[in-house]
């Protein structure tokens, strides 16, 4: 695969008590394990949206919002990817469960069952017009997006912001597919790269493995919040060589 190239001009994380740019930079110091990042069912705050809106906002969308908001700010017409694992299968099973029992089904939870509920949503509270995906591409998922903002890019998009966010399957479904924290969520606001700086990304089967178990998205942190230059992290179909310079 031939490496893309791209800058990242914003980037906002967040997860149960580890909000800020300065709490992800202190987590690393002390070590960036995912055991050091709370589970309890903390929700991030949603002020700039209308609270009809907020209140339809599953806890893993709510995140999804907080940091593409959080990247976007003030200019929110910009083309998004919301990417996950996952998405909204809390709804979908608690769907699946009523039907199981022959329970009439929620129209509200049956709309925002869907993978694009977040873009969506956010679509309607900042009136972007700019367009949205949504995509699930397993472990891949972050780097597929990339692929996709880049394309974008390319095409001559002054910005494109990718969302990645996931949390912890329910029960039933951790025996296939677990996640190792209750919800986190990654937005990077892509840029086009100039010639000194930028980053790259490469699909590729020569790198070096990684020793991190990390989801690529929580371990980018260590190049995002720390010093690190380049990363590999395997994924499903291909081992992800991230750099930056």
């Amino acid at each position: 695969m031939h490496p893309l190239r791209f800058a990242i001009s914003h980037w906002a994380a967040w997860a149960p008590g580890v909000e800020t740019r300065a709490d992800w930079q202190q987590w690393l110091v002390e070590g960036g394990q995912v055991d050091a990042i709370p589970t309890e069912p903390d929700k991030p705050r949603l002020d700039f949206m209308p609270p009809m809106l907020r209140r339809r906002a599953s806890r893993v969308s709510r995140a999804a919002l907080r940091v593409a908001w959080e990247c976007n700010e003030p200019d929110h017409n910009t083309r998004m990817i919301f990417a996950s694992r996952h998405g909204e299968l809390h709804r979908s099973s608690e769907l699946l469960a009523d039907l199981a029992r022959e329970q009439p089904l929620s129209p509200n939870a049956f709309s925002l069952s869907v993978h694009n509920s977040a873009a969506g949503l956010y679509s309607i509270a900042t009136g972007n017009r700019a367009g949205a995906t949504a995509l699930a591409a397993g472990m891949d998922s972050l780097p597929s997006a990339i692929i996709a903002a880049a394309g974008y890019l390319q095409r001559g998009e002054s910005a494109v912001t990718v969302v990645m966010a996931d949390e912890r399957p329910p029960e039933f479904y951790r025996r296939w597919a677990d996640y190792p924290v209750g919800v986190f969520a990654l937005g990077l606001r892509l840029v086009a790269a100039d010639e000194s700086a930028g980053w790259r990304l490469c699909g590729t089967e020569d790198a070096p493995r990684t020793s991190t178990s990390l989801p690529v998205e929580i371990a980018l942190l260590s190049m995002l919040a720390g010093d690190v230059e380049h990363l590999t992290v395997a994924g499903e179909n291909h081992r992800w060589l991230w750099e930056r310079n």
